[in-house]
């Protein structure tokens, strides 16, 4: 696993990591959301405080063949699935296994994403478990029109328990 530097120029082994620390350079706003970390070289990189949960994972563990992040592209018609094979699990301090693709952990996105298994069902930390994609993007095409709709019927009780301007 490879995790990149504050300016996202280089790429450098988490396996090399010998400590992570506070930031000492730089003005003091920026101290305040970077940390140092010393390589096993003797180098120093500069990194971002929310990337220190991809540089501290207790253990890397192979996936198995046929697990995918899917990201679904929900306004297309019809909907898209872009699928990002998983390469390893990575397991946490608290116990979660996270998935990390070729472009790092969650895809390199700061958010959790749908999980396709092998047998095409698809997981997702908020909603559940669906036993294909197409159920999964059905279901939150449904949860978008509900919510649609809420915000509608809102907007027209607000409208309406608004007082008329005194002619």
């Amino acid at each position: 696993m490879l995790f990149r530097n504050s300016r996202q120029t280089h790429r450098y082994p988490v396996a090399k990591i010998k400590s992570i620390g506070p930031y000492l350079g730089g003005t003091v706003e920026s101290r305040r959301y970077m940390s140092a970390v010393q390589m096993d070289d003797g180098n120093e990189v500069i990194i971002y405080d929310n990337e220190i949960p991809e540089v501290s994972y207790l253990g890397v563990i192979p996936a198995t063949p046929g697990y995918s992040l899917a990201r679904f592209f929900l306004d297309e018609d019809p909907v898209f699935v872009r699928r990002t094979p998983i390469l390893a699990w990575f397991a946490t301090p608290d116990g979660k296994l996270v998935p990390a693709t070729a472009e790092g952990v969650w895809d390199g996105v700061q958010e959790d994403q749908p999980i396709e298994y092998p047998d095409g069902r698809v997981t997702d930390g908020c909603d559940g478990e669906y036993p294909n994609a197409d159920e999964f993007a059905q279901a939150k095409l449904r949860n978008q029109k509900v919510l649609a709709d809420m915000n509608r019927a809102q907007a027209f009780t607000a409208a309406a328990d608004k007082p008329e301007a005194a002619s």
